[in-house]
């Protein structure tokens, strides 16, 4: 039989059916968490330290700011060749 944890309650101690339901789903959600924790990426983004995610949060926004200004910029100039084009 395995060892339970320290918050276990004896069934036998106790006798109650309920107890050993509880402590089953305890075990079970146990389970589901750490598979839950295994899936976190690993990033600074969920990095505990304030400075750290902040930072992380900045360069993601910065780099997707320049993705984002470069289509704009690529838009805006063939459009401008168009128009010097056009306009002859």
């Amino acid at each position: 039989m395995e060892e339970q944890p320290s918050w276990a309650i004896s069934p036998e101690a106790v006798g109650n059916r309920e107890i050993v339901t509880l402590n089953s789903k305890i075990r079970e959600l146990e389970r589901r968490l750490d598979s839950l924790e295994g899936r976190i990426p690993n990033s600074n983004i969920v990095s505990h330290k304030f400075w750290t995610r902040a930072l992380a949060v900045f360069g993601h926004q910065l780099s997707i700011g320049l993705v984002f200004y470069a289509i704009i910029f690529a838009i805006a100039i063939v459009f401008g060749i168009l128009g010097a084009i056009i306009g002859r």
